[in-house]
């Protein structure tokens, strides 16, 4: 139709030239069909090119389709399609933070085809499929477990921040796969084993894994070793009839940090033997000035703090040395010292000259530098450990980091032990490390450049260097054979059977894989501080183990089964890591709980062996004062033993219960002879007597806000006599007749009265050691309950208020035992000393910090009248530790009893305000929450001629001022309630001072000790 139509417009052709009339018809019928065929090549060229433009229209509408990948199935729940899967684990196994794989992909699509992609996944599908990729990974390792007859498991273990990681990996036929990092509670061998075998059972049964089981490889610590044993016993268990154990194998690497080890103890000795000593120095404590000296240089290199990095490269390279011979020893572990210290010998000039020309103030790093330089005996030890890493380590280190089966590293051990035992047999053989033609090792990739060797130069034969070298070889070979002991004649590897070989030929001969992983583990938590094990598990693994080329290389089929069963296991994964969580949190606890209770029971211990000391110093008449008591005693002895022990229980008396300071350690010593054990204690009795001079205290007057009678100051106790006729008021004014005795033969009776005052100075009483010292000892029942102290620890105990008090050298321990029924009596002695041994104090001498000297005593200065030292506040005892042993160990008391010393001086213008013992209107914040004060103890210090007494006005009572009397009585009525009868007040002095000090019995911890039926 359309051709007929076309057929009719198209205009006739008309012939101007007509030949013959018979020709005409002819050639009308072929112009006609020309004019068709025209209009036919017309038709058919239009239908072309229209075909054509569809062909075009439609290949283009199918590659746009194609360049748009489906972003989720049609299937239940819509998950995500394989191909945005695979393309999220390729952006994990590069270590793309979770956050931002999302906009990678988005953005890749939308450079690439110029498509944005919406609906992509969200952070939270993204860690829920690194769990998947997770998954994948298993799968990887169980194919290669399964597919290897002889396994090595190479472990090792590290501490971040505090916590334990523990990593695992295992080589078979396939090569080397990590099992991933476990975070466990605690270090200990059945802690890796556990670790272990739950890695595995993520990945495998466990009875495939340990049957195939073969080599471990660890380093050499001896919680490795111990994890091998329970690894083979298990091992054991798990196969009947069955009695092969594991191959173990020692990282061939490890042994360098040993040999490090002997170098830096000889570097020490050679140093001390040659008197190299610096006073100020950039130095790490314990190392030696050798070691100093290579961590300076390096920090020169390497610190940006305290180096100068860029300038020291700047000129290294001016002087022709591109490559600096200075590693840093952050991030570099095995055959560091070595190789620094043959740089630094080779950069001496050279560093000299760089700080020496542009430096105008070296910083202490640089000075340092060049004081060690300038020494001869560190430059010569820097030297000798050069030459070492010439001959030995740098060799040795390129052949044992060679990934080959363990058993080839025997030639390597053996001809390292053959060639040191020639250098130590012969004493000039250390010249041969010189030679540059000699060499232990044949290494074809080692290169060391001339600059290096350069520290091979000739030596003189009695050269320090000779002497370093010799000794360091020494030391060397003692740990080849002691490490390389199985390898060498008549050990179990020296001569191995087909079969071991054949096991261990998945073995590698070190374990520095391991040592990367850790790396990698400590790269992860430094740029991700939050990150969780799991994640890092998940791309440790996907990156050392090419799990998507693994992945890659598998059918579709196999793939969408693969990635089916990973997304299955994925939830299984997320329970498992929560119920880890709860697991380690519980391990932790617990190992808290049991380490709370083993120090409890140290505790307990200790306190017990010290009650038995004290029992034996007690039998032995006290404490030994000087060498003629001491010998005294021994003479009287029988036997020797005897005589050995005594001399112990003194010299532990000092240390453990007196806690005598010394800097000398060893007189402390236990496991000498008699001699050496007598000569010991006389050095500490010297010792002691030359640190009895009272110093005075530097005390914070913000401690000194409160100015009533509170808290006991520190003296010993005495037995108490009858009371007063008040039912809640229990007094004591007399000493024990045994205590007394002694006190007479010490010192003499005196009292502080107004007439002792001279204008300008102050007299206040003080107590002499040697009465402390014969009360302690006589009084054996109290001192089980009390805080022994030597005089130069009580000088310290006492602070003293400004110009206030004398240096006090004595403990007051108080012994109160409350019963439903018997109300405690309350004891108190104060021995008075004479006058000769009173002491002054200035302002001066106050505000000088505490220490003690042979050679100091107090120096007389400018005194305060008794108006100024009675305005000065009370003093306070804070040592809390003490009060706690005192209150819990003497008194069973409340262990918190507030402001626990004060002393306060009465005048005769003074005017009290009535007390009242439960409440005080101004008492510090920190005594908030401990309740009222059940019981006050009130003791007189020192006597007063007339006035200052105590009256009780509601019981019509007085109490005169008696020294070595005391008060006690209960505040509070059994409902909780003040008793009115306790209000009292102290009378004006007339003549003299009043010293008085009281200890409170507070609620908090008390509750429960005293009946509710008690009446005061």
């Amino acid at each position: 139709m359309e051709f007929h139509k076309e057929l009719v417009k198209t205009p006739k052709m008309k012939t101007t030239i007509m030949q013959t009339e018979n020709a005409k018809p002819m050639i009308s019928s072929k112009g006609t069909q020309c004019n068709l065929t025209r209009l036919d090549g017309q038709v058919l060229h239009q239908e072309i090119s229209y075909l054509q433009n569809e062909i075009i229209s439609i290949s283009n509408q199918e590659i746009s389709d194609q360049t748009i990948p489906k972003l989720r199935e049609r299937t239940r729940g819509n998950p995500y399609t394989n191909k945005i899967r695979e393309c999220v684990l390729y952006c994990i196994s590069k270590n793309v933070p979770m956050q931002n794989i999302s906009d990678v992909i988005g953005s890749i699509v939308k450079i690439v085809n110029g498509h944005e992609i919406d609906n992509l996944p969200s952070v939270a599908s993204i860690h829920n499929m690194s769990r998947e990729a997770k998954a994948i990974c298993n799968r990887q390792v169980e194919e290669a477990i399964g597919n290897s007859e002889n396994i090595t498991l190479m472990k090792d273990a590290t501490s971040k921040q505090g916590r334990h990681f523990y990593g695992t990996k295992i080589s078979g036929s396939e090569g080397e796969f990590t099992l991933g990092i476990k975070e466990i509670s605690s270090g200990s061998a059945e802690q890796y084993v556990k670790a272990t075998l739950d890695i595995v059972h993520e990945i495998t049964e466990e009875n495939a894994f340990l049957t195939k089981l073969t080599n471990c490889m660890t380093d050499r610590s001896a919680t490795e070793l111990k994890s091998n044993k329970i690894l083979n016993q298990l091992k054991n268990s798990k196969e009947e009839n069955n009695e092969m154990t594991i191959n173990e194998f020692q990282c061939s690497v490890h042994p360098l940090l040993q040999f490090a080890d002997e170098v830096e103890k000889v570097a020490k000795e050679i140093e001390k033997t040659n008197s190299v000593h610096f006073n100020t120095l950039f130095r790490n404590k314990g190392e030696s000035y050798t070691h100093n000296l290579i961590r300076c240089i390096s920090k020169l290199f390497y610190n940006e703090k305290v180096g100068d990095p860029a300038y020291c490269r700047t000129f290294l390279k001016s002087n022709n040395i591109d490559n600096i011979p200075i590693q840093d020893f952050v991030g570099n572990r095995f055959n560091t010292l070595f190789y620094n210290a043959c740089g630094a010998f080779c950069l001496k000039d050279l560093l000299s000259v760089y700080i020496k020309s542009s430096k105008n103030k070296p910083n202490f790093l640089q000075t340092s530098i060049l004081q060690l330089f300038e020494n001869d005996i560190v430059t010569s030890i820097c030297q000798s450990i050069g030459i070492i890493y010439i001959k030995i380590t740098a060799p040795y280190f390129s052949l044992a980091s060679q990934n080959k089966p363990a058993l080839q590293m025997k030639p390597v051990y053996n001809t390292l032990v053959e060639e040191l035992e020639k250098i130590k047999k012969n004493c000039q053989k250390p010249a041969i490390l010189l030679d540059n033609d000699y060499q232990i090792f044949t290494v074809d990739n080692l290169k060391i450049s001339d600059f290096c060797q350069g520290v091979l130069k000739p030596l003189d034969e009695n050269s320090i260097v000779l002497q370093c070298i010799s000794k360091m070889t020494s030391g060397i070979l003692g740990k080849c054979q002691k490490n390389f002991k199985d390898y060498l004649p008549e050990g179990k590897y020296h001569c191995p059977s087909e079969n071991t070989k054949k096991e261990t030929l998945t073995c590698p001969s070190n374990n520095i894989a391991l040592e990367r992983m850790m790396g990698q583990l400590d790269r992860q938590k430094t740029i991700s501080p939050n990150i969780n094990t799991s994640t890092i598990n998940t791309k440790l693994m996907m990156k050392n183990n090419n799990t998507m080329e693994w992945l890659g290389g598998k059918n579709e089929e196999d793939k969408i089964q693969i990635m089916a069963k990973a997304r299955q296991e994925s939830q299984i994964l997320k329970e498992k890591e929560i119920s880890d969580e709860i697991k380690l949190t519980n391990e932790r606890r617990a190992t808290l709980q049991q380490r709370i209770d083993e120090k409890e029971a140290k505790c307990m211990k200790i306190n017990q062996e010290r009650k038995e000391l004290l029992n034996e110093i007690d039998k032995m008449g006290g404490k030994w004062k000087s060498e003629p008591e001491m010998q005294s005693y021994i003479d009287n002895l029988k036997f020797k033993k005897d005589k050995i022990s005594a001399i112990k229980n003194q010299i532990m008396y000092r240390k453990d219960v007196c806690m005598q300071s010394v800097t000398d350690k060893s007189l402390f010593r236990r496991n000498l002879d008699i001699n050496s054990l007598k000569q010991n204690l006389i050095n500490l009795i010297q010792l002691e007597n030359t640190q009895n001079v009272p110093v005075p205290m530097e005390i914070n007057e913000n401690d000194n806000e409160h100015s009533h009678e509170q808290d006991i100051p520190l003296f010993l106790p005495a037995s108490t006599s009858g009371p007063l006729h008040s039912p809640s008021i229990a007094f004591s004014s007399t000493i024990d007749p045994h205590i007394h005795e002694s006190l007479s033969t010490e010192t003499s009776s005196s009292t502080c009265t107004r007439s002792t005052f001279p204008k300008s100075q102050t007299v206040l009483p003080s107590v002499s050691t040697s009465v402390l010292n014969s009360t302690i000892h006589q009084s054996p029942s109290v001192l089980n309950s009390t805080i022994h102290q030597s005089p130069s620890v009580l000088n310290s105990t006492i602070h003293q208020s400004p110009s206030v008090l004398p240096s006090a050298t004595a403990v007051l321990t108080s012994t109160i035992h409350q019963s439903p029924s018997v109300l405690p009596s309350a004891t108190a002695v104060l021995p008075s000393a004479t006058a000769s041994s009173l002491i002054t104090h200035s302002p001066s001498n106050v505000k000088a910090k505490c220490h003690s000297s042979p050679s100091l005593s107090p120096s007389p200065a400018k005194t305060v009248s008794p108006h100024e030292l009675l305005e000065k506040p009370p003093c306070w005892f804070k040592n809390k530790y003490l009060l706690h042993t005192w209150d819990e160990g003497s008194n069973k008391l409340t262990t918190y009893n507030g402001k626990i010393v004060h002393y306060l001086a009465r005048r005769k213008t003074f005017r009290e305000k009535p007390l009242w013992g439960p409440i005080s209107e101004d008492e510090p914040d920190d005594l908030k929450g401990t309740g009222d004060r059940i019981a006050t103890w009130l003791f007189y210090l020192n006597d007063v001629k007339v006035g200052g007494a105590t009256v009780f006005p509601n019981i019509n009572t007085r109490i005169p001022v008696i020294q070595g009397g005391a008060a006690f009585w209960y505040n509070l009525l059994p409902s909780g309630v003040t008793d009115n009868r306790t209000m009292h007040a102290g009378c004006p002095v007339v003549i003299g001072s009043k010293w008085v000090g009281n200890k409170w019995i507070r609620e908090a911890g008390q509750m429960f000790h005293r009946p509710c039926d008690l009446q005061p």
